[in-house]
């Protein structure tokens, strides 16, 4: 169920077991006039993101990161290429500033990069248990896939030193 709050913008009702990212739901002309917002939202959470992770240095000396780096790459393109909510310039640069953090984590910690590599079968029914009706989004999947290879190819010709483990479950 769509609630409207103005005539290009509607947010969905969070009881609705159709899950749809609220962000989709917003008219791509509102979010295009909006990306640099966005953009300036972007980077104080990665802001924030990034000192979590030195505070987190302070006390361990292995830092591992989940699929989060592909993930957030996953989500920039989605709205970059669904929704127009982000330049391709805004994504370059989200992109170049996790490289530049991950770079200088791996001069600090020993950094691991984990990718959780699932089939398309078994993220239908992780996303069904949460109480999901449709099926996982197959392009988003995809996008997380993509995102995931393009962060490691970058980062290896970066020099970016880490190790990275591809974990596959089907």
């Amino acid at each position: 169920m769509l609630i409207r709050i103005a005539p290009h913008l509607q947010v969905c009702d969070f009881a609705d077991k159709d899950f749809v990212d609220p962000v989709m739901t917003i008219d791509s002309n509102f979010l295009e006039n909006t990306s640099f917002l966005m953009l300036c939202l972007e980077v104080t959470y990665k802001l924030l993101q990034y000192c979590s992770f030195f505070m987190h240095i302070l006390t361990k000396s292995d830092v591992v990161v989940d699929e989060g780096f592909s993930l957030g790459w996953a989500n920039y393109l989605n709205l970059m290429l669904n929704k127009r909510a982000l330049k391709p310039r805004h994504v370059d640069l989200l992109m170049r500033l996790d490289l530049q953090f991950s770079r200088t984590l791996s001069r600090l910690c020993r950094l691991h990069v984990w990718f959780i590599d699932r089939s398309q079968k078994k993220l239908d029914v992780l996303w069904q248990r949460k109480g999901r009706e449709s099926p996982y989004a197959t392009l988003f999947a995809l996008l997380v896939r993509y995102s995931f290879k393009l962060f490691e190819e970058a980062s290896r010709r970066q020099g970016i030193d880490m190790r990275v483990q591809r974990l596959c479950f089907s």
